[in-house]
This record gives C-alpha cells, sequence and structure tokens, in this order.
C-alpha cells in the first residue's frame, strides 16, 4: 500500500526540543484522521506535557482506501510515527455516527441504531465508545481498510470517534456554569453544532460546509428548533478558526456573545505548542481524558 503512496508535506510542525524519538515509550501518542486532515500529537506522561503536534491537510481523498493508502504513507517515512509508545490512540473523524442513551442501548442492536442514521457501506465496521460522563453509547462506522493499516504499525491501537472525547471534555468544562452554552467546534470540511447545560448534552449534531453562509444557516436553524435567541445565547468556538477569519466575521453579525473555547487545562503545553490560539485542536488534545 505505501509504495504507491505520495509524499505529503505537514502544514503546521511544533516539536519540542526536550521530544526525543529515541524515548518514545514514555510517552503516549495521539493521532486525529478525517476529511481533509490528519494530526498527531505527542503527550510526555512524566510530566503530562505536550511536547509535539503536527497536522496535515490532506486533498483528493474520496474513498477510505485512499485515506488508508495517505496516512500509511505518512506513517511509513515518519519516525516520529513508528516510535514504540507506552500506547496509541486513534479519533476517526467522521459524520457518521450517532448518540444512544445508555438507558436505551442494547448491544444487539447496535446495527439498527446506526443504519437508521447513515447507510452502511461494504467493509464498514460498527464500533462504539462509552461516554460515562453523559452516560450515553457513541456509535459510529468506520472502513475496516483503516482499522487494518493502523493495526499494521500499532498493535494495541485504542479507536474512538473524535467526538467523543470533544464531548466529555465540554460536558466537564461547563459543568459549573448555569447558562447553556452552544459549541461550534469546526473542521476543514465540516462543523459540530453542540448545546450543553449544566452537565447534561442537549444537542450535537454535524454538519458540512462549503461556504462562511452554511455556518450561519445552521446555526439559526438550530437556534430556531431550539428555541433559542442569538441575541443572547453564549456562543464558544473551538477548532481551527481564527478572529479575523470570514467565518468569525458572518457570525458576530448575529450573534452578540461569542468568544473561544479552550483546549483541555488537565495538560502541560510546551513552548511551540502555546503559540498556536488555544482553542485550536481541542478534539486532539482531549483524546488522553478518555478510559481505555
Amino acid at each position: 500500500m505505501n509504495a504507491t503512496a505520495r509524499k505529503i508535506s505537514p502544514s503546521l510542525t511544533l516539536i519540542d526540543e526536550t521530544a526525543e524519538i529515541k524515548r518514545s515509550a514514555e510517552h503516549n501518542l495521539h493521532l486525529l484522521a478525517g476529511p481533509g486532515s490528519f494530526s498527531f500529537a505527542v503527550l510526555n506522561k512524566a510530566q503530562n506535557k505536550y511536547v509535539a503536534l503536527e497536522s496535515y491537510n490532506l486533498q483528493n481523498i474520496f474513498t477510505a482506501e485512499n485515506l488508508a493508502q495517505t496516512l500509511d504513507g505518512i506513517i511509513q517515512s515518519h519516525a516520529f510515527l513508528k516510535g514504540n509508545y507506552d500506547s496509541v490512540r486513534f479519533a476517526y473523524d467522521s459524520h457518521r455516527s450517532t448518540l444512544v442513551p445508555q438507558a436505551l442501548y442494547e448491544a444487539e442492536n447496535i446495527q439498527t441504531y446506526i443504519e437508521f442514521n447513515h447507510p452502511r457501506e461494504k467493509g464498514d465496521l460498527i464500533l462504539a465508545d462509552s461516554l460515562k460522563n453523559i452516560d450515553t453509547q457513541n456509535i459510529y462506522l468506520m472502513p475496516a481498510v483503516l482499522k487494518d493499516m493502523l493495526g499494521g504499525y500499532y498493535s494495541k491501537v485504542q479507536i474512538r470517534h473524535h467526538s467523543s472525547a470533544l464531548l466529555e471534555s465540554l460536558v466537564v468544562q461547563f459543568k459549573n456554569e448555569s447558562k447553556a452554552k452552544l459549541v461550534l467546534h469546526i473542521s476543514l470540511t465540516h462543523f459540530e453544532i453542540i448545546l450543553i447545560e449544566g452537565k447534561s448534552l442537549r444537542f450535537y449534531n454535524t454538519f458540512r460546509h462549503q461556504t462562511t453562509e452554511d455556518f450561519i444557516y445552521y446555526l439559526l436553524f438550530v437556534c430556531e428548533q431550539l428555541k433559542l435567541n442569538p441575541e443572547t445565547l453564549d456562543l464558544v468556538l473551538i477548532g481551527e478558526v481564527e478572529r479575523n477569519s470570514a467565518i468569525y466575521a458572518i457570525l458576530h453579525k448575529y450573534v452578540r456573545n461569542i468568544r473561544f473555547g479552550e483546549r483541555p487545562d488537565s495538560f502541560v503545553y510546551s513552548q511551540p505548542l502555546n503559540t498556536i490560539p488555544k482553542h485550536f485542536y481541542c478534539n486532539l488534545f482531549s483524546q488522553q481524558l478518555l478510559s481505555s
């Protein structure tokens, strides 16, 4: 597979001078991949510090085989990704997921749950993450070819849906705030709208975007459905979006109270990683918060 993979250069590389490949057994590796992007981070266990981050923009990835082949090529050529890590976690970024409250979940019906919302394609695996903070199962589809490729490099890789750690982290972050928070998590090809009130998750859905107008269209639609007033709601932005972006500008025309969220404060971030905004890569840095 990797023999035909084309070389792809990273769009962002931040590596602390203390990060040593030869000491990878003392570190944890976190991977995140989905439509249009791949990133990884390295966590120094002893110091509870993230010491490396690298991100790639992936273009012309149309099939699961394309994605698996592309990631195979990156891993094969990257010394940091071939280390003997204490643990490896892979977060799969896909819109094909559904949440089922634990009280209603029955393992034998897992196929019915996911296929009610998302068609299952040939070669898809059905996986589920247990979200303890919101007492919910996150059920999702993942191509077997991708899982098999990862297994070729990491014998004990832990696979999760990218939203699992994100949702758990946000619920913990806002649990002591009385006012509801509407969170937009923005990725290259899609974004999530998440409503958290107290310790409860009230709404979660994924929307694809092609233009900046898509953001305000879906946001106002969700506000209407949930009876939220854009003039008074608290909107929190996370993901790779800048204050001077067209996305922020159009949101600010309709929403008065906008602020940027922050990555988990449970960890230390090395100096190179502190050069990027603190709301970037929240779903990647949150992976360590999920129980094994």
